[in-house]
């Protein structure tokens, strides 16, 4: 039934699809591949200039190679109807990664049944999805949501395949999980440290623990630090830092990263979250084992998490004195789901390891996934909105279609080849739930600029 109601809820989200265009650095990134690719109609060759992209962005702008080489090569690029992709890649990486990972601790570490680790992981998939800060830029938009979204999903991947490795070794899994780390190490900072963090703590631990696989660990972790290095040390990040006014050093950036953590930890939590929980603190009641994984120390558990959590805003902190835009806080709140449900699996683990498992009742299950929809209608009646029922109203309202046939009627102007200066009309609306930016009327402006190099324009602006 939750898998059901996960699949339900990506309806309304995927039906937004053909809405959604490039916007702001999606031009700036892919102009060159689209110029190459428009001229060629060579894959290779627009591969080329993405390459020849993240070489120019690693020495003037950031160091994050992978990530720049992936967002020059935006799916409009290829032609503009690709740009539908979007939120299909978004969606993909961020569940499939929650699937992943939760399964794979679930069941390969805490030893609950099959049926647990699916329904923990489509609760946690759903709640991510419905209660997302900013979905127009941790879906919609190709530059930021790959930015974020992609590489979290990316991340909780890569930790499935390391416990997997762990568990059972392989030199597939070995080489597959080196990549990943690469491909982790040059994306954003955010995640880059933390995984970095991750795998460092896990080799250690198991290496002071004596346990002999700590070994299969350590090359994936030299490629991730190798990679998050070479990212780090880009000429490209001082330019860019010395744009910022404002910005402490590195102790000031970690003590104020415990600080805006505290006010998340406060401020992300809603009724909705609330009645998750409930859900999952049954679930895990009555699915764990009998002397199976012991739970040790679940305060100094507790203690790495909140750690591991605030240094998810160090890097920000550090490189502009801010917390960052709207797609670093639908990160920061992935992250805080998924942290919770796991303590919560933790401390009920710890709690209840004396104990028999006792049968699930469907009188109890029926308590709890009522009070679970109580908190969200709660919610909802207080003026709040899920992801999917803001996506509904903006297709029945008819926002979509108008935006929708906006659109068209600028992409006749702007593939148009005898239209050298381009005038486009505003939108008639900017629905929240998928509308990130636009073009300025000034031609002048850096988002206009880069849409004209992107069409082949001599120079695009936003009429009356």
């Amino acid at each position: 039934m939750l898998l059901a109601v996960l699949a339900a809820s990506l309806i309304p989200l995927l039906m937004l699809m053909t809405t959604v265009v490039p916007s702001a650095d999606d031009f700036a990134f892919g102009a060159a591949a689209r110029t190459a690719f428009a001229a060629t109609g060579s894959v290779p060759a627009a591969l080329r200039a993405a390459g020849r992209m993240t070489l120019d962005v690693y020495r003037s702008w950031q160091g994050s190679f992978s990530a720049v080489f992936l967002m020059a090569l935006t799916p409009a690029v290829f032609g503009d109807g690709f740009y539908a992709l979007t939120p299909v890649l978004m969606l993909l990486s961020l569940l499939g990664g929650t699937f992943c990972l939760v399964t794979a601790l679930l069941r390969r570490v805490f030893r609950l049944p099959r049926y647990a680790a699916l329904c923990t992981a489509a609760l946690l998939s759903l709640f991510t999805l419905q209660l997302m800060p900013a979905p127009e830029q941790g879906l919609y938009w190709y530059n930021g949501a790959l930015y974020y979204t992609f590489y979290y999903g990316l991340a909780l991947s890569a930790f499935a395949l390391a416990l997997s490795l762990l568990q059972e070794g392989g030199v597939w899994r070995s080489g597959l999980l080196c990549l990943l780390c690469l491909v982790l190490g040059g994306g954003n900072f955010i995640t880059a440290l933390n995984v970095s963090l991750l795998f460092v703590s896990a080799t250690l631990l198991l290496a002071l623990l004596r346990r002999p696989v700590w070994r299969r660990l350590l090359l994936p972790t030299l490629f991730l630090l190798a990679a998050f290095a070479l990212s780090a040390a880009a000429p490209g990040n001082a330019l860019r830092q010395s744009h910022m006014e404002h910005r402490p050093d590195a102790l000031q950036a970690i003590l104020s990263s415990f600080v805006h953590s505290s006010r998340d930890l406060v401020g992300f939590f809603s009724l909705p979250v609330l009645g998750m929980l409930l859900l999952m603190a049954l679930l895990f009641w009555h699915a764990l084992p009998e002397g199976g994984f012991s739970f040790p120390c679940p305060l100094l558990v507790s203690l790495y998490s909140y750690c591991l959590y605030s240094a998810l805003y160090t890097p920000t902190l550090y490189a502009m004195g801010v917390k960052g835009a709207s797609r670093v806080t639908d990160l920061l709140f992935y992250s805080y789901l998924l942290l919770l449900t796991l303590n919560l699996l933790y401390w009920i683990g710890w709690l209840r390891r004396p104990r028999k498992p006792a049968p699930l009742s469907l009188f109890s299950a029926l308590i709890a996934t009522l009070l679970c929809l109580g908190c969200c209608a709660a919610f909802v009646l207080a003026g709040h909105g899920f992801s999917s029922l803001m996506a509904l109203g903006v297709l029945r309202s008819g926002e979509a279609a108008a935006f929708r046939q906006a659109t068209q009627a600028r992409l006749l102007i702007l593939e148009d080849a005898s239209i050298r200066d381009a005038v486009l009309a505003p939108y008639p609306c900017q629905p929240y739930v998928f509308y990130h930016d636009d073009i300025r009327p000034d031609p002048d402006d850096p988002d206009n600029q880069s849409m004209a190099r992107f069409y082949g324009k001599d120079s695009v602006r936003l009429g009356s």
